[in-house]
This record gives structure tokens, C-alpha cells and sequence, in this order.
């Protein structure tokens, strides 16, 4: 790794400041979980990421970690290092988060991706010999190029390693961006229909080795399930700190705010002695009730688990029932969802395995 491939310390010594700031000010005694993330947090030093860690341990009023906290650490195969292993370990740091994508490198490199399957491989088997705890990977279904036997092949690798949690996508193309610009111009041929049926294909092999879905595009062992993304899926406050991160809090008012993009000038105001959150450079917007009641359905039936009524009456004073209406009993007509008595009363709404496949459409209904 060069050295323009690595991150400066004013910016970590920003982010540091942001976490140290929003802490505070929300009142946090104890974190539930954390996830370093957005793709190059593994870009630090392992110097760094000690010191990031202890900086998030002792930023709340607990002063520590509890035993049981949740802490994800996203990576990139190419800056995986035994230091680096050896003081996630150390720092309490429960599970990696590695994307591995495809072991195809023709399809990984039209898409942009330059990390070579022998880069994926070397870091999959350091992280076996050096890393004894929860382990995420994923995978995407139909990239341009690549092979139904391809495809099957990377997913059969993936599972060889025994992760614990699995997150299989089919490829998300972005209107203006450049690899949208190959498709719509015939440079790159992709197949929406086929990332369709390779993704079904991988989840049959999922299941048959013991990978439960519990979200559109998440499975797991049983009991190893994302608790961050549980907790994001279930409306629950998360604070995002970084350049460009966002963070939702959820209360009489509730509040969502997006960190500035640029890095420059993140740098610049979290480093100053008078930076408070009310004052960051991003967006800030306050959350109506309809907004709140639309992503709670939409965040609540992506997951297997869906929604419970006496929980969304608690929240919005309405009858989840009457809610869903003439859309619900079509899908149930159609043997896509399923209803769960609750104990303690209530009932549990969710689509079902086939049902998920329809969950835009059944969003879009609503």
C-alpha cells in the first residue's frame, strides 16, 4: 500500500473530535453496537485504529466497552494485515466485515473493482489463520460477464470459509454514473433478468448449507444476525460520524443529519476548538410522523421477521391492519406474506420468502 493510500491524521483526529462532540450531546451513556465502515476504514494504520477504538470505548459516560457490544469492522481484501487482525482482537472488535464480491477478475475489473481474486484469496486465508471470531462476507449475483458457473463457483468459495453471515446483492446500477454510461452504451452487456435468476440460484445453495435469510439481501447462521443492521432496520438512533455520514435520532422530534461531503471542510470544522454538532457543515431535517410511518414499513418488511402490530400502534396510534388494507389481503390471496399471533397479543406482519421478492411492489401498493 503507497503512501497516498493511506488516511491522514487530521482527518482521524476529526473524527475523533465528531464522535467525542455527538456523544455528548445526545446523551449517550453506552453504545449498542458499532460499525466502522464506508468502504476504506481499513485504509488506517493499525496505529490508527487503535486509536480510533479507544476514542469510541471512552467517549461515553460508561468509559467501556460492555462484553456484549456488537463491533463491526468493514475491509478491503487488499489492506488486510496480521497487525491489523491482531489489534481488532485486542480492541474488542467482534466481527470483519470483508467484501469479496467475485472471484471472477474479468467481471471484478468492468465493474472497477481492482482487487484480483488472489488478493480476495490471500486475505480470506490470513484472516482464517488470524481471526478466531465473526466473520460477514458478501457477494453480488450477475456482473457483467460473468457465468451462471462463475457466479456458482465464487458463492461455493465464499461458503468454504464458513463465514458466520453471508450478504449476497444483485448488481445496483446507478443512473449517471460510469459504469450505467457503459451499459446504456453497449460497452458493458448486463443482464437485470439473469442477476435476477442467479441471485434465486444462490439462495437455494444458501439455505441448503444452513444460511437462514432474515433480510432482503442478508443470511446468517442461526443467532448471528447483524444486530447494527437489525437496529437501523428497526427505526432504532444510530449517529453516523464521518464525511459524509448520516445519523437518524428519533424522539417527539425527531432529527436526521448529513455530514458534509467534503473532506476539507470536515477536517476543518471538526478540528476547531468550538465545533458542536448543532453547527456541523451538512443538512439537517426534521422527521414528521408520515415520514417516520413510511420508513418504518419500509425498513420493517424488508426484514423476514416484518412488523408488529402492537408495536406500530404504540408508535403511531393507528391499526396496522386497516394500514396495510386491500394490498395486504392481495398479497396473502397470493400466499406471499404471513401473519404470526404475538405473545402477550398483537400480530406479527411479514412477507415471506417469495413475498420478499415483491417488496417494491408491495412498498410501491402501500
Amino acid at each position: 500500500m503507497g503512501n497516498n493510500c493511506r488516511v491522514p491524521d487530521e482527518y482521524l483526529s476529526a473524527l475523533k473530535s465528531e464522535i467525542a462532540v455527538r456523544t455528548l450531546d445526545y446523551g449517550v451513556v453506552s453504545w449498542n453496537t458499532v460499525y466502522i465502515g464506508g468502504g476504506t476504514p481499513s485504509l488506517l494504520s493499525p496505529g490508527q485504529l487503535s486509536s480510533l477504538l479507544t476514542s469510541i470505548r471512552k467517549s461515553t459516560k460508561a468509559g467501556n466497552f460492555d462484553s456484549t457490544l456488537e463491533i463491526t469492522m468493514e475491509m478491503n481484501p487488499e489492506t488486510v494485515t496480521r497487525e491489523k487482525l491482531e489489534v481488532l482482537s485486542s480492541e474488542q472488535v467482534s466481527r470483519i466485515s470483508l467484501g469479496v464480491q467475485s472471484f471472477a477478475d474479468k467481471s471484478l475489473e468492468k465493474v472497477g473493482r481492482h482487487c484480483t481474486s488472489e488478493k480476495t484469496v490471500a486475505a480470506l486465508d490470513m484472516i482464517r489463520k488470524n481471526w478466531s471470531k465473526r466473520l460477514n462476507l458478501d457477494i453480488i449475483a450477475g456482473l457483467p460477464g460473468e457465468s451462471e458457473k462463475e457466479f456458482l463457483e465464487s458463492l461455493e468459495r465464499i461458503i468454504s470459509y464458513d463465514p458466520d453471515h453471508i450478504s449476497m446483492y444483485t448488481l445496483t446500477v446507478e443512473d449517471g454514473t460510469p459504469l450505467a454510461g457503459k451499459i446504456d452504451s453497449g460497452v458493458l452487456d448486463f443482464d437485470c433478468d439473469l442477476a435476477d435468476s442467479l441471485w434465486l440460484r444462490g439462495r437455494k445453495v444458501l439455505s441448503a448449507n444452513g444460511y437462514r435469510q432474515y433480510e432482503v439481501s442478508n443470511f446468517s447462521r442461526p443467532s448471528m444476525e447483524s444486530i447494527h443492521n437489525l437496529r437501523y432496520w428497526n427505526q432504532k438512533n444510530y449517529i453516523g460520524c464521518g464525511a459524509g455520514a448520516c445519523g437518524t435520532v428519533y424522539s417527539d422530534v425527531s432529527e436526521r443529519f448529513t455530514n458534509t461531503h467534503d473532506i476539507a471542510a470536515y477536517v476543518k470544522y471538526w478540528n476547531s476548538e468550538n465545533a458542536c454538532a448543532c453547527h456541523a457543515p451538512g443538512t439537517r431535517e426534521k422527521l414528521d410522523m408520515e415520514t417516520r410511518e413510511f420508513e418504518y414499513l419500509m425498513m420493517g418488511f424488508r426484514t423476514l421477521r416484518g412488523i408488529s402490530s402492537s408495536e406500530y400502534e404504540r408508535l403511531f396510534s393507528a391499526d396496522l391492519r386497516t394500514r396495510l388494507g386491500a394490498v395486504w389481503k392481495d398479497f396473502s390471496d397470493r400466499g406471499l406474506c404471513c401473519e404470526d399471533e404475538e405473545d402477550g397479543g398483537g400480530t406479527r406482519f411479514s412477507l415471506n420468502e417469495k413475498g420478499i421478492l415483491f417488496l417494491n411492489r408491495f412498498l410501491v401498493e402501500l
